[in-house]
């Protein structure tokens, strides 16, 4: 549990830290998209995780199926919501519940979303971290803080 407080806090100062994205980005081909309300608009709701995948200083934390049940309980599902700002900006608001610990949450605001290919790309200050279609969301977000040297890698799929 102190490990996720630390992704917590390691987190919030995540906007302030060197960005690296890990997600091979197809070439970037901005094209009209089909909805007249926008990029945003097509990749926006509500998307159930299907699988979690953390590391913070080379310890990882990898939910590879989600939700997860035990004993006909479910320990640990997730949502992420991404709510449209404008006709090609996203919120996006992520919420792990595990079973006997605090709930793991964070958000991102302002991410741009720009079709690239068949999907659309998400990105954060210029950097592309994930891809959504309007059906599935694949995220992956890698961060160094300059400070403390300290790694981050958090990814994620969802799907509506």
């Amino acid at each position: 549990m102190k490990k996720l407080i630390a992704f917590l806090l390691i987190l919030a100062s995540l906007t302030a830290c060197k960005k690296e994205a890990d997600v091979t980005p197809e070439p970037e081909t901005e094209t009209p998209t089909n909805s007249s309300k926008g990029a945003a608009a097509t990749v926006a709701g509500s998307y159930k995780l299907t699988s979690f995948y953390l590391t913070i200083n080379g310890e990882d934390y990898n939910l590879p199926t989600l939700p997860q049940v035990q004993n006909g309980k479910t320990v640990a599902a997730g949502t992420t919501v991404l709510k449209a700002t404008g006709t090609d900006k996203v919120d996006l608001a992520f919420n792990l519940k595990m079973e006997d610990s605090e709930d793991l949450e964070f958000d991102l605001e302002d991410l741009e979303v720009k079709k690239v290919g068949k999907v659309y790309g998400l990105f954060l200050e210029g950097e592309r971290i994930g891809d959504a279609d309007g059906s599935n969301i694949i995220f992956n977000l890698s961060s160094k803080d300059s400070d403390t040297n300290e790694e981050l890698t958090i990814k994620f799929t969802a799907k509506k």
